[in-house]
């Protein structure tokens, strides 16, 4: 995994993103962001993103909301090699994220303790999940029985997998939690949703669990850390 900072981005070339690839970029803070540092990157937002960012009540959710724009940021300048004019940025009716007139699709996630964004030319989702000591009990609701079984003997990591390749397909669908999670299926290593296989890739860092789905079972995911 290669570090990079978010005050260095213009010594950086483009990234050449092919149609087999996706681009991930991450980034972990276990602090608050000290006043002076904050309003500076709060500051490359305009005033309604500002808002939403501000609407969070718990400093971990505003400051989650305001990294994903900026790992967003990131990404549009290392892919396109020029400052995302963020007027660009908006939300469908399903609230999926987008640029207007984007080449590219991407996806954000996060957690407590971690952000991610991926980029790619075809339809793109990521979640992830800080892993935690889990019921599997409760969860009979999302999983099949034949994936409970999977989950009870493999245990943690096997939970984790499933749980956010499931989520994960929903954002690339856009359409969040109105897709049943049960009415995704597992198997091996791609889900299945309405007849379309969506195949993974997984990360574990730094106490989380992240994992991309893509329609393409050629895609590569690299993996860019950003430093703020």
């Amino acid at each position: 995994m290669r570090c990079m900072s978010f005050a260095d981005l213009t010594s950086h070339p483009p990234v050449e993103l092919k149609d087999d690839e996706s681009y991930l970029f991450m980034s972990a803070l276990n602090n608050e962001i000290d006043c002076n540092t904050w309003n500076y990157y709060l500051n490359f937002l305009p005033s309604r993103l500002q808002n939403e960012v501000n609407t969070y009540r718990r400093w971990q959710d505003r400051q989650n909301c305001l990294l994903g724009k900026l790992l967003v940021y990131s990404g549009y300048y290392l892919l396109y090699h020029k400052k995302l004019d963020f007027k660009l940025f908006w939300k469908d009716s399903n609230g999926k994220p987008f640029i207007r007139g984007g080449r590219y699709q991407f996806n954000i996630s996060h957690t407590d303790n971690m952000v991610a964004c991926v980029f790619s030319k075809q339809s793109i989702g990521i979640d992830v999940e800080q892993m935690k000591d889990i019921d599997f009990n409760i969860f009979d609701t999302v999983f099949s029985w034949e994936e409970m079984q999977e989950i009870r003997r493999q245990g943690q990591l096997k939970f984790y997998h499933y749980w956010t390749t499931k989520e994960a397909v929903t954002k690339a669908l856009g359409k969040g939690m109105s897709i049943p999670l049960l009415n995704i299926k597992m198997a091996g290593n791609h889900a299945t949703f309405a007849n379309i296989k969506w195949f993974t890739n997984r990360l574990l860092w730094n106490g989380n669990y992240c994992t991309v789905v893509s329609a393409s079972s050629k895609n590569r995911t690299m993996i860019k850390e950003i430093k703020f």
